[in-house]
């Protein structure tokens, strides 16, 4: 079984192979003749991009407008690489008979993310949305001022895993036991 986590976060952010918080260089993608294509360090945004970025407040503003409407209607750059990406997971993980899960992890700034969970369902795709899950309480099970799960918020994440992999998954051995494959 393989789990794919994801947060409303996960879209914008794969747009960018350079992440200059941090100043190091992750896995990321860019469609090029509708196939993807790993970025490299020389896609990073120029001296002008960079700039935007970290200074300009209508480019932000802009941004966050962006990905707001994303949370509900699919579209943009970010859309196009992600829906590939997630039908490239779902496609590659059939082909090898491998189970897939996509699980939605809400954040404690952006609950929901209805476009997302709609593609997938649309796909075929196993989708486990976090944010309909019963006993998420945002006020325990996040740090305040900060969106990420407590220890309470990662046990309660685990536990409806847990219950939904044995639904949907009895196949897969269960504790204490062990299959040979």
């Amino acid at each position: 079984l393989v789990i794919v986590c994801f947060i409303s976060e996960s879209f914008p952010r794969s747009l960018d192979a350079y992440r200059m918080t941090e100043g190091w260089n992750k896995p990321a993608f860019k469609m090029v003749r509708g196939q993807l294509v790993a970025k490299t360090p020389v896609d990073r945004p120029g001296p002008l991009g960079r700039f935007l970025e970290n200074n300009s407040v209508l480019w932000r503003v802009g941004l966050l407008a962006s990905r707001s409407l994303g949370q509900f209607w699919p579209h943009g750059e970010s859309w196009a690489l992600n829906s590939a990406l997630l039908r490239q997971m779902q496609a590659d993980a059939r082909a090898q008979g491998v189970p897939l899960m996509f699980v939605f992890v809400p954040t404690y700034y952006w609950r929901s993310f209805p476009a997302a969970i709609r593609y997938l369902r649309e796909l075929g795709a196993d989708v486990l949305d976090l944010s309909e899950q019963p006993g998420l309480d945002f006020e325990t099970m996040y740090y305040p001022g900060d969106g990420h799960l407590t220890t309470a918020g990662h046990r309660w994440v685990a536990d409806v895993l847990l219950r939904r992999i044995r639904e949907r998954h009895s196949d897969l051995a269960q504790p204490g036991q062990t299959t040979a494959r």
